[in-house]
């Protein structure tokens, strides 16, 4: 698959908001899992010989570094928080709600919280993601507990218990 047949895919294929079309990509895929050629359920962190990850940890810091081979389709989870991605090399395509962006690395993307991308790995690339890590956590699944979402349902749950906590902070100080 390449760039423009993944922007068809979005642009003619899948009808509704960007929202919209990057559930029905994921929805597709999952119902065409194979566990070889197409992996993952939309619930788990999948990880994969495919897309081999290191994890690395300093003060406050998690680095999460992904291998993408060539010709890899995702569909990310929700981040719920701003955090840093930086394209180390390679080139990769990322649906955005603005349409199909190209990246070559090096770059470095700050990005904000509550999206859900998907994109098309054009050349073997280095992916890293730089998350704080405020509990100093090593624990793969806490970490995906306090940084991502599976589902905006669940990322909007989270939302509201954290504007929930905000307003009682403030109505105690």
């Amino acid at each position: 698959m390449s760039k423009n047949e993944l922007e068809k895919i979005f642009t003619n294929a899948l009808t509704g908001s960007y929202k919209e079309k990057v559930l029905n990509l994921e929805k597709t895929l999952i119902s065409m899992a194979d566990g070889v050629n197409i992996i993952g359920d939309g619930k788990n962190v999948v990880y994969s010989d495919t897309c081999p990850i290191k994890h690395s940890f300093v003060e406050g810091i998690y680095v999460r570094e992904m291998k993408m081979k060539q010709g890899l389709l995702l569909v990310g989870c929700i981040h719920k928080h701003s955090h840093v991605w930086f394209l180390l090399d390679g080139k990769i395509a990322i649906a955005t709600e603005n349409g199909m962006k190209e990246y070559e690395g090096p770059v470095y993307i700050i990005t904000g919280p509550g999206i859900k991308r998907a994109g098309l790995v054009i050349e073997d690339c280095t992916f890293v993601n730089i998350h704080a890590n405020p509990s100093n956590t090593q624990d793969l699944k806490k970490l995906e507990d306090s940084l991502i979402a599976f589902s905006y349902e669940e990322y909007e749950e989270y939302t509201k218990n954290k504007n929930k906590m905000k307003e009682t902070l403030t109505k105690n100080i």
